[in-house]
This record gives C-alpha cells, sequence and structure tokens, in this order.
C-alpha cells in the first residue's frame, strides 16, 4: 500500500494498531456507539479505495448478540452502500475516517435504536441458507417446486417455480439439463417477516411458522404430502426465505422402509420435529417482470403492448433484444418477422454471431433472446413479411427495421390503404443514412391528415426531404460482390446500434402518449451529416401514397 508507513502512523493516533505482517494491512481499533465502546478490525484491501475498507465486528464483543443488523459473512459490518459511497483514493485517511464515523453510526442505530427495520428489510441476508432463483410468482400458490439448473459443465443454479412446467419452460429456452429437487408448501403473509427467533429444530420452525400464519400451529406437517420432506417457502413484503427438514437416524431407518409403513412417515416427522433440525434457503426474485422492471419507476413500459419488428437484421436485432429489455414480450408476445438466413458475414454488425449461422434470423434471434430471457413470450414468423402485413392490423404498434426503401414503400401504401376502409396500427420506420454516418426513426401515427413515410422522400431519384446526409456524402459507397453473394452498403455496428437506440426511444416516447416529434435524426459522422432538431413532418403535397389513397377514398365513397 502507498505510504503504508504513514497511514499507519496516522491510524495509530486514532487507535488503531497494526496487525504485524497482515496483507492487505488490518487494523485493531475501538469504536464509540454511545456509551459502549465496541472493539473492531479495519482492513484496507486497496489504497486506491475501489474495494471499500473493512470493519469487522471481534467475535469476542460481550454484546455481539446486540448486533441483529447490518452484519455480511465475517462479521463484517454493512456500513453503506458499496455503488453509492464515493471516497477519495487522493485523501486516504479522509476517507477512512468517513468510514469510521460511518461505521459508528451503524453501531448506534443497532445498540441504541430499534434494530427491527434494519432486520426487517435485510431479512434474506440475516436468515441466511443457500439461495434460489424464484421465477414464478408464488404469491398465488400453495405448491412449488425446486429444480437445479445446469448452466455449464458441473456449474448450474437452483430455482423454484409454483410448477414444474414453469422449470421445464425455461429448460426450453436455456437449452440445458435439469433435475427436479422437492416439492414444497408455500406459506404467503401479506406483511414483513419479522425478525426471527433461534430456530433450533424442526419444531421450533413449525410453531414459529404457525404463527405468522395466524396460530396455525401445526400448518407445516398438515401441508406436507406423503412422502416429501417437510419444506416450507415464506413468501412476504420484504423477502422470501425458507427453510427444509434434516433427516436423524429414525427419518433415514424408516425412508428405507426398517420397521415402519410408509404411509406412517408425515407422523414420524412430526413426532421427530424436535429432534431434527433445519436447512434454510432464501429466494432472490428472478421472474422476467422483476428482470425487466428493476430500473424502471412504474414497471416495463412495453409490457401488456401487442408489437410487430419487422426485420431482425443489423438494426432489427439489437432493437429486439432493446424491446424485450423494455417490457415487450411480457403479458403480451412480440413479433418478430424475417425471412432471411443469418449467414457468416451478417455477424460483423449483428446482435448473433457464428452460432446462428444457417438458421433464419427470426428464429435465431427469438431463441437468443429466450436464452437470456426464458419468460419472454416471442412469436418468430420467417414468411416474407408482405404476405403477413394484413394480420398485424390489430397490433398496439408495427416497427419496419429493415432499413430497406422499396420494402418500407410498399408497407406504408399497404398501411393507408388498410386504413382507408378499416383499420392498421401506426408504424415506426428505421433508417440507416449512407454508410452509417446518420440514422433516422419516423413515425406514422395513422391519422388522415398526419404525413406518411413516402412524404418523407414524395419523388423518386430525388433528395429526402429532411436528409441528414451532407451534399458530398448523400449517396452510399457499395460493396459490390457477386450475384450469388450480393452488394451491400457497409457501415460499422455503431450505426446499427444508434438506429436501434433511437428506434426505441420513439416507441418508448409513443407508449407514453408523446407523439408529438414524428421524424427524429442523430448524426453520427458531424464530417459526413449534420444534425436535424427532432420535428413534426408535414404532409407533402406531393406524395404520391397519400394522393392515392385518397383518391380510393373518394372512388369507394362516390
Amino acid at each position: 500500500m502507498a505510504n503504508a508507513a504513514l497511514t499507519t502512523r496516522q491510524l495509530a493516533a486514532l487507535g488503531f494498531q497494526r496487525h504485524a505482517g497482515s496483507e492487505p494491512p488490518r487494523y485493531f481499533g475501538r469504536l464509540k456507539a454511545g456509551s459502549i465502546t465496541v472493539p473492531v478490525e479495519l482492513e484496507i484491501p486497496d489504497s486506491r479505495l475501489v474495494r471499500l475498507p473493512v470493519v469487522r465486528i471481534d467475535p469476542e464483543f460481550s454484546d455481539r448478540h446486540r448486533l441483529r443488523g447490518h452484519l455480511t459473512e465475517g462479521n463484517a459490518l454493512c456500513y453503506t452502500d458499496e455503488n453509492i459511497l464515493v471516497l477519495d483514493q487522493f485523501q486516504l485517511m479522509a476517507s477512512i475516517r468517513t468510514v469510521l464515523a460511518l461505521c459508528e453510526t451503524t453501531l448506534r442505530e443497532l445498540l441504541h435504536g430499534n434494530a427491527e427495520p434494519s432486520i426487517r428489510a435485510e431479512i434474506t441476508a440475516y436468515w441466511k441458507g443457500d439461495c434460489y432463483y424464484v421465477i414464478d410468482d408464488l404469491r398465488g400458490s400453495d405448491r412449488a417446486v425446486t429444480g437445479f439448473l445446469e448452466l455449464s459443465a458441473g456449474k448450474g443454479i437452483s430455482v423454484i417455480a409454483a410448477t414444474e412446467e414453469t422449470i421445464a419452460s425455461w429448460v426450453r429456452s436455456l437449452g440445458v439439463n435439469h433435475t427436479i429437487q422437492k416439492r414444497m408448501s408455500v406459506a404467503v403473509i401479506e406483511r414483513d417477516i419479522p425478525s426471527p427467533p433461534a430456530l433450533p429444530t424442526l419444531a421450533a420452525a413449525s410453531a414459529w411458522l404457525g404463527e405468522l400464519l395466524g396460530g396455525k400451529k401445526d400448518w407445516l406437517f398438515s401441508n406436507t404430502v406423503d412422502g416429501e420432506r417437510p419444506t416450507a417457502v415464506i413468501v412476504a413484503n420484504n423477502g422470501i426465505i425458507g427453510f427444509t427438514a434434516q433427516e436423524n437416524a429414525v427419518i433415514k431407518q424408516a425412508q428405507k422402509g426398517q420397521g415402519f409403513r410408509k404411509s406412517t412417515l408425515g407422523q414420524l416427522w412430526q413426532s421427530q420435529a424436535g429432534d431434527v433440525g433445519i436447512d434454510k434457503f432464501y429466494g432472490r426474485v428472478s421472474t422476467h417482470l422483476e428482470m425487466v422492471s428493476r430500473n424502471t419507476d412504474s414497471g416495463p413500459p412495453l409490457e401488456e403492448k401487442k408489437i410487430c419488428l419487422i426485420g431482425c437484421g443489423t438494426i432489427g436485432g439489437y432493437l429486439a433484444r432493446m424491446l424485450v429489455q423494455s417490457g415487450a414480450g411480457t403479458n403480451s408476445t412480440l413479433t418478430l418477422v424475417d425471412d432471411q438466413v443469418f449467414l457468416p458475414e451478417n455477424a460483423g454488425r449483428h446482435l448473433l454471431g457464428f452460432s446462428s449461422v444457417g438458421t433464419m434470423k427470426s428464429v435465431a434471434t427469438a431463441n437468443a433472446l429466450l436464452r437470456d430471457f426464458p419468460g419472454v413470450s416471442i412469436e418468430p414468423l420467417t414468411k416474407p413479411a408482405q404476405e403477413l402485413w394484413g394480420q398485424f392490423r390489430n397490433y398496439d404498434l408495427v416497427i419496419d427495421a429493415t432499413g430497406m426503401e422499396r420494402f418500407s414503400s410498399a408497407l406504408n401504401l399497404f398501411a393507408k390503404e388498410m386504413r382507408a376502409s378499416d383499420r392498421y396500427p401506426p408504424v415506426i420506420y428505421s433508417v440507416i443514412f449512407g454508410n452509417g454516418a446518420a440514422v433516422q426513426s419516423f413515425l406514422d401515427r395513422g391519422g388522415p391528415d398526419d404525413a406518411c413515410y413516402q412524404c418523407l422522400r414524395p419523388e423518386y431519384g430525388k433528395p429526402w426531404r429532411f436528409n441528414s446526409l451532407k451534399a458530398t456524402s448523400s449517396q452510399p459507397a457499395y460493396a459490390v460482390r457477386p450475384c450469388s453473394v450480393g452488394s451491400y452498403v457497409p457501415y460499422g455496428v455503431q450505426a446499427s446500434v444508434s438506429a436501434a437506440t433511437l428506434t426505441l426511444r420513439q416507441v418508448l416516447d409513443f407508449f407514453a402518449g408523446d407523439t408529438s416529434a414524428t421524424l427524429r435524426t442523430q448524426a453520427i459522422d458531424h464530417i459526413l451529416a449534420r444534425e436535424i432538431p427532432n420535428k413534426s413532418v408535414a404532409r407533402s403535397p406531393h406524395c404520391p401514397a397519400c394522393s392515392s389513397v385518397r383518391q380510393t377514398v373518394v372512388t369507394i365513397g362516390g
């Protein structure tokens, strides 16, 4: 540690003495918590303070039993959120003083205040035990099942679900092996779990659970199915914890059928409850809804939205993932449409990689997303999109991420014709200009007086009305390849991600009710492209699509 001798002297002035030869350096000292002096060990694992100093309570502290919260592994005091506290590596001693002051504040709260709120807030950390990932909402269930998912050779996670079907669904999405471990009863309490007492035996744990459930003292045993080990998972407002019975010699003998009828095993568990201990576990909520709503204030914005994404290529692959992370496919289905096969040359600017070569893009994208988000609902379609347009009439939104003007023009006209006699949802078009110099996103709101996609370039062969490219770069350079391979417009992955990000922002704004700026533009290469402020585009008087549909409406009405 830099200036270790100086730090040692400065800490000595605070009453902390270094353990001789300790690396990383550890110091023994005392902290004041009101009238109580608490012996602690201070460890500084990183003088640059990327890793926070560790303060451990001396196990010989006489009032150790009173510290019932804010303690982690090894009696380390949880004095701050490591993701929030900022310390100055250039002012090491000042930073250490800050840490010690935070520790004293925490100790005062524990020793002189009411520790119950802290314990309740940290019930899973206080309870400890093995971690299970809870992949179902258990509040509507009275039974649950645990399973082990082998994510890689010899490594995996244990999960809790309401049914084996949920585990099987996740296994199919992840493409992994699994084993069902045990079944259990679910106890739901619509309040916080209070700080539990010592629970040395199954009898004590069963009695405590009965109290939580309003005096149902035999709830655990009456809800244990014959042949099962008594196991309960407790679902509460402040966390999910559980316990399972250990076995003693009598239980083991009975399970082998030696001297006991298996039909009496449940009664035997209850009679032996005072002589067997428990193994604790806790649950970490890992449902799909939890994964996609964690970073939002009011739930995932695209939950329950019926969205169709056409094009799972250079834009659509990234956009599909962003849509899922924003809630698309949650309590609804995200539809992906692409009739092309993923090829090796696509990998350089696509979400997918070589493992998807030879697979239809929509299917490969769906599979990749299901592996990362096993609870999402995705429907991949592999027919040409123009054969499917009509079935999206009742969707909330259609997104065209093909980036192909010819296709977008045809979709635009179809949508306008449908709206003239029936209905069709709003459409967002995502475009990359030039060789990735700029990206654009356009919302056709679908109103009778709104501009359509064709209004952006109403006259074939003439410039776009709102072209972000400067005159010197108005035409993209093509990479010409043999007919069997196909030519393409080269640009880097930053254009793909930028287009997807810009489009996602417009999707989120659309569902939030903000449709004011229908045209969004982002210049990526400021030498080749110019910034265009977000704006709402007026209908072009020269738009052939608008004129064609107006004439059709007049003919139908006339």
